[in-house]
């Protein structure tokens, strides 16, 4: 049992490189919620968070262009799952689970095959790098306006970081 000044330590701790990673995996098969519970009253945040997760689709018509119409359905589907997840918000678990997995499965395959080098594999891993870094920050907000901001972020970052590398790498192809 926790001494109530370790469990207070540990609840404004931000997390290291590798707990952020156990964290997020234990999240994404688990499902459980790790916003700051439902959103403010009134439609603007869910609004908000809509338009985030529909930037999702900008990495669909960047892997259309160049002629990957899987990888553009898959993040039309990335999209569905984040605005049933985040804006719409269904509270179920699964729900969360199945965009955790389908972002992951997108966000991976992208780094895959825009992989093509050692200089584009480091431009992958950095911007994953940076697209998460937003990820922590809204887990670690201290409010629900806050953690909402910083997600919508975490949403357009992640997805205008795909658009550029995939652009950058396709057209050296």
């Amino acid at each position: 049992r926790r001494s109530v000044v370790v469990q207070m330590a540990l609840a404004y701790q931000q997390p290291s490189g590798l707990s952020f990673v156990a964290d997020s995996l234990g999240l994404m098969l688990s499902g459980r919620a790790h916003s700051h519970g439902d959103l403010p009253p009134g439609r603007a945040w869910r609004v908000a968070m809509g338009l985030s997760c529909a930037t999702y689709l900008l990495p669909a018509l960047i892997w259309q262009r160049w002629a990957r119409p899987g990888m553009a359905a898959l993040f039309v589907l990335v999209t569905i799952c984040s605005t049933l997840s985040d804006a719409v918000r269904f509270d179920r678990n699964i729900v969360r689970s199945v965009d955790r997995v389908v972002g992951a499965v997108a966000l991976s395959s992208s780094c895959v095959i825009n992989s093509t080098t050692a200089a584009n594999t480091m431009l992958c891993i950095g911007a994953v790098a940076t697209s998460l870094w937003w990820l922590q920050a809204s887990r670690a907000a201290t409010g629900k306006p806050q953690y909402l901001l910083i997600h919508c972020i975490w949403h357009l970052w992640g997805a205008l970081a795909v658009c550029i590398v995939t652009e950058f790498v396709q057209q050296q192809q």
